[in-house]
């Protein structure tokens, strides 16, 4: 790696400061404490100069934006004060990033990923499958392997929200019927065509039946529908997808997961 003594002794220590400041966002947003968000945003920032002043030459750490970001400026403040945890939830993102890229640069063992279960899920394959992709994706973002992360999200927002909408006992057939007509959903024959339905739409369906919450709705409507881009000509038309891209998608999937288990768990 070619760093000295000094500049490693440096980075540790910045590695440090970096899981104890993750440590405290994590608390704030459990306890929903949300009053010391300018000063986390502040310290976020300036643990992220302070990685590139020691690896001034590495891709990730010069590709880390600075908080408020631009996806928290364009919701307005408005919007933050009505939904507080959304400013520590991307701070938290980005700090988690900035972790996994000093473990990864100093060779330490990396922090614990955050593990969901997807207990909500009836389908026990289903289940798993969703399970390990939350995990990859997490994995995908760290390393700056944003489409990879984009597609992952969403798979695992279509998977999520079609198991749900899909139980009689949730929804029943006269509600998704009403709503589908609403939204002008594509069909085959009388019954809605999952495979033609896209991420919004999914997140619009579910929004209008109350299975999640309006502000899962804001957070899609900030991001396209990545999924295409699976297809080199599609990415060729609509671009690659980015890092900011990345972020709203994986907090969309956290968003809606929680949602999800706090009704269906």
């Amino acid at each position: 790696m070619g760093i000295s003594n000094l500049r490693l002794t440096r980075a540790k220590r910045l590695l440090q400061q970096a899981r104890t400041l993750l440590n405290q966002i994590q608390e704030d947003i459990r306890t929903h404490s949300f009053s010391s968000d300018d000063v986390r945003m502040k310290a976020y920032n300036d643990l992220a100069a302070s990685a590139l002043e020691i690896f001034s030459e590495d891709p990730v750490l010069n590709a880390m934006v600075i908080m408020p970001d631009a996806n928290l400026q364009s919701l307005g403040w408005e919007y933050l004060l009505k939904f507080p945890e959304v400013t520590s939830q991307r701070t938290r993102e980005h700090l988690t990033r900035l972790v996994n890229r000093l473990e990864i640069l100093l060779g330490e063992e990396p922090t614990q990923l955050d593990e969901r279960d997807f207990s909500f899920i009836a389908d026990q394959k289903l289940r798993e499958v969703l399970r390990l992709d939350f995990i990859e994706a997490q994995k995908s973002f760290t390393v700056g392997a944003y489409k990879a992360c984009g597609l992952l999200c969403g798979g695992l927002i279509e998977g999520m929200l079609l198991d749900i909408l899909q139980r009689p006992s949730v929804v029943t057939k006269e509600q998704l019927d009403r709503v589908a007509k609403k939204l002008n959903l594509p069909r085959t024959g009388q019954s809605v065509d999952w495979n033609k339905v896209g991420m919004t739409n999914f997140i619009k369906l579910s929004s209008e039946l109350e299975v999640v919450s309006s502000t899962a709705l804001k957070f899609a409507e900030a991001v396209r529908d990545v999924r295409d881009t699976v297809h080199p000509r599609a990415e060729v038309r609509q671009g690659r997808v980015s890092g900011d891209e990345a972020s709203i998608l994986f907090n969309l999937v956290r968003l809606i997961y929680n949602d999800l288990v706090s009704r269906f768990a």
